[in-house]
């Protein structure tokens, strides 16, 4: 039942903080809020599972990479359990979209991607660990999820063919938006000088970068803290 849900689920969050709290000075504590992978109107909950999760971002990068570890002992990554969806099982392949929402101890603010999901790229097994003889149960299976932004992956799919008459700020934010078809904010720093520039069916991230040669101290990159502009 409902009352029965919302009571476990109490539980887990406290036990959740008493565990947090207990190890609140180790380097690397995180507090996660909820994970999910969806693919298809399909979505696994998969906040149980992870055991680590890694996150990189590089001023000199357009985009933010990474991946989450799973101690995974329901064999979601080859479909065991039947879901609600008609289409009946999911094989986790490496072309979710990852909602990911979680904080350190140092701060309260939260490193979210609920509202715009990292794209899973690869999964990299493992190991697995048997039951042993006789064991009704599966196997464990240890295994990592790779995933980016989706403006990398986008990135490889699209060109730019264009001749811009405009300042550079808004060159690339036209690039973003129209041709990467970025769903996130973009922060500018305005430039003033008007520009004709012809981009020669380049990925926008090159584009970009090549108009970063004549802009003075541009720096294109991606944070996952709505606080810090990128």
């Amino acid at each position: 039942s409902k009352s029965i849900m919302a009571i476990s689920y109490n539980v887990f969050n406290d036990l959740r903080e008493v565990c947090a709290v207990d190890n609140e000075n180790r380097p690397g504590r995180y507090l996660l809020e909820d994970a999910v992978l969806k693919y298809g109107g399909v979505e696994h909950g998969i906040t149980l599972y992870i055991q680590e999760i890694n996150i990189y971002e590089d001023i000199d990068k357009p985009g933010i990479t990474g991946w989450i570890e799973l101690l995974d002992l329901d064999n979601l990554v080859s479909g065991f359990l039947v879901t609600a969806s008609p289409s009946g099982k999911h094989v986790i392949v490496g072309q979710e979209l990852l909602y990911l929402k979680f904080r350190t101890f140092a701060s309260d603010h939260y490193v979210d991607f609920m509202d715009h999901p990292l794209h899973v790229h690869k999964i990299e097994s493992l190991e697995t660990y048997d039951p042993g003889t006789g064991a009704t149960s599966i196997s464990a299976q240890q295994y990592r999820v790779h995933f980016c932004a989706p403006e990398l992956m986008n990135n490889e799919r699209v060109r730019v063919s264009h001749a811009y008459e405009d300042t550079y700020s808004e060159i690339v934010k036209d690039i973003l938006k129209t041709h990467l078809k970025t769903a996130k904010e973009v922060w500018l720093e305005d430039t003033k000088d008007i520009v004709k520039v012809v981009i020669p069916n380049m990925h926008p991230f090159d584009a970009i970068r090549a108009l970063s040669v004549h802009a003075k101290d541009c720096l294109l990159y991606t944070s996952p803290s709505p606080r810090d502009r990128g």
